[in-house]
């Protein structure tokens, strides 16, 4: 079989880089790499998206959080940023599936300790 590469056969989810005005270099800042994502189906049939930001030294400047991204179609995506674990473990492996018999979101993910976790919420806002 034959297959086109989509997107000129590039990326098309990406950490946001943390950008600064340093006074001399307006473009100055830390690149930030997604990890570990994990695609899982949304109560709404949306696409959603759990990964772990570093930058290239490894270091974890969302330690116990994790980025969270919508989609409809895996080619455009809503970016709703860092959401907080409650933890201040380093999180590695997350992992999302929607519990339909309780209309909730459970994520586990691995801490930095090698144990795994749980976490519930039904909006992303509130996680417990």
């Amino acid at each position: 079989k034959s297959y086109t590469a989509l997107h000129n056969n590039t990326g098309i989810l990406f950490a946001k880089a943390d950008l600064e005005d340093n006074g001399t270099n307006p473009v100055w800042g830390v690149t930030k790499m997604l990890r570990s994502p994990y695609l899982f189906r949304m109560a709404d049939n949306k696409i959603g998206v759990v990964a772990v930001r570093r930058d290239f030294s490894d270091d974890a400047p969302g330690t116990g959080k994790i980025l969270y991204y919508t989609t409809k179609d895996l080619m455009d995506y809503e970016d709703h940023g860092l959401i907080s674990l409650n933890t201040e473990l380093k999180v590695t492996e997350p992992r999302c599936e929607y519990d339909g018999a309780n209309s909730t979101y459970v994520i586990t993910w691995k801490g930095s300790d090698g144990k795994l976790y749980k976490n519930t919420t039904k909006d992303f806002k509130t996680i417990s």
